[in-house]
């Protein structure tokens, strides 16, 4: 059986000297890697000997370490210092790492590492000085209760594919996340880097602590094996990635989990890049996008439920819609009042229509209601409507909106609803309070 020397000895240690300090950090058993690369805090000073560095391996004799014998480089120090730790990791084709940013943002600290390093794959050998045991892969638990977690894994026959989860692992159950993807960054099929929003599997991740499993039988890893089972849950547009989810299991050479400390509230969304959403901070207000907000429904052209539309919108103390257009245009709004699907308006003076993106040039803007009486509504056979139909989502046929803004909201950029594109729908994305 092949061997895998885990990272899992270094948070034991942290555990045992710290004493675990439950009120200051989040639930994880590896939260004193937060503060520092060191878990305990010890003064740094410069190795005194040549040895490699514990997150990219490089061997060098310019390396810091402190009494808990863990080696760090220089290098590796000052990225994690600027929240660049992607960039650290110990998996082959670094150059790829650089789609992650884009896709899920920068801030990423260690959490979790494992790799082979015996038998290997094609009997290759691989040689690490990772300060800990050697064992099977089955200490997962290390991930139980993180939020914002992205696994990299990376295989036999140049194979780098990974998940992300926003909601906190649990070893033993199933969780359920709308926010969550998979993601390919590099094959042996020739086939871009990609990632996957899922979209019709309502069991986004589950581990029984050796074994973990995205988008039920989408991603798995068993053993030291991973298998890219089904992407039929996934939003695959092209339709191409189906070839490399056939089944196939591939050896892991490494695996990997970061974590993100403080991650945006619409980290995971399929919508935009992560820093074109960032915009909404200056639109909503920091009170109300700093808000603990959820997604609560995901839905592409391929794959779209009005009635799911429909019970993910009642009810919710805020919500926020996402779009977006065929043509790339990304709009939306946001209502403070809880809506009901009975056809009848809600009174919300604090309810918005905005626009990140738009073919008319125009910046990040919002536009508040010039009737707040009319602000916001939920029909019984449609999706949420904005004023007198300024911005309604369709539920019926192909996902489709319609526009006559400026109608019930005030036009402070003169362009009307050329802003929101083409009435055909992307993505459209749910969040609630």
């Amino acid at each position: 059986m092949l061997l895998i020397e885990l990272g899992h000895a270094f948070w034991q240690l942290a555990m045992e000297r710290a004493g675990g300090n439950e009120s200051t950090d989040p639930p994880s058993k590896a939260r004193f890697w937060m503060a520092s690369w060191c878990p305990v805090g010890h003064t740094l000073s410069k190795a005194s000997a040549s040895v490699d560095c514990f997150f990219c391996k490089a061997s060098s004799d310019e390396l810091l370490t402190c009494d808990c014998k863990v080696f760090v480089c220089k290098g590796c120090d000052s990225r994690r210092r600027a929240g660049d730790m992607l960039h650290a990791s110990a998996v082959g084709q670094k150059e790829k790492l650089s789609y992650l940013h884009e896709w899920y943002g920068k801030g990423w600290t260690p959490l979790y590492r494992a790799s082979v390093v015996k038998g290997g794959v094609g009997g290759e050998k691989k040689e690490r000085k990772d300060p800990a045991p050697k064992g099977p892969a089955s200490n997962f638990e290390i991930c139980d209760g993180v939020e914002c977690t992205l696994t990299i894994i990376s295989a036999a026959n140049g194979l780098l594919v990974g998940g992300f989860l926003k909601v906190p692992w649990a070893t033993g159950s199933s969780v359920t996340d709308p926010s969550a993807s998979i993601f390919v960054l590099s094959n042996d099929k020739d086939l871009a880097p990609n990632s996957f929003p899922i979209v019709k599997c309502s069991e986004a991740f589950s581990s029984d602590g050796a074994n973990i499993s995205f988008g039920g039988n989408g991603l798995q890893v068993s053993g030291n094996a991973v298998t890219l089972q089904s992407i039929a849950g996934y939003a695959d547009a092209s339709g191409k990635y189906k070839a490399l989810f056939n089944g196939t299991q591939v050896p892991i050479v490494d695996i990997e989990v970061f974590y993100l400390r403080s991650p945006s509230p619409f980290l995971g969304s399929a919508i935009a890049p992560v820093e074109k959403l960032f915009g909404l901070k200056q639109l909503l207000g920091e009170s109300v996008y700093n808000l603990k907000w959820a997604m609560v429904y995901r839905g592409a052209q391929q794959y779209f439920s009005s009635s799911s539309l429909q019970t993910a919108c009642q009810g919710k103390e805020k919500l926020l819609i996402l779009v977006r257009s065929q043509d790339g245009a990304v709009f939306g709004g946001y209502t403070s009042q809880p809506l009901i699907a009975n056809g009848s308006y809600s009174n919300d003076p604090t309810a918005l229509l905005f626009t990140l993106i738009n073919p008319c040039n125009v910046p990040p803007t919002k536009f508040s209601p010039s009737n707040a009486a009319d602000a916001c509504m939920l029909p019984s056979t449609k999706g949420p409507v904005f004023g007198r139909g300024d911005l309604a989502i369709e539920g019926r046929g192909p996902l489709t909106f319609t526009s006559n803004f400026p109608a019930s909201f005030t036009d402070t950029s003169k362009k009307g609803k050329a802003l929101f594109g083409s009435p055909k729908i992307a993505e459209i994305e749910v969040y609630a309070f």
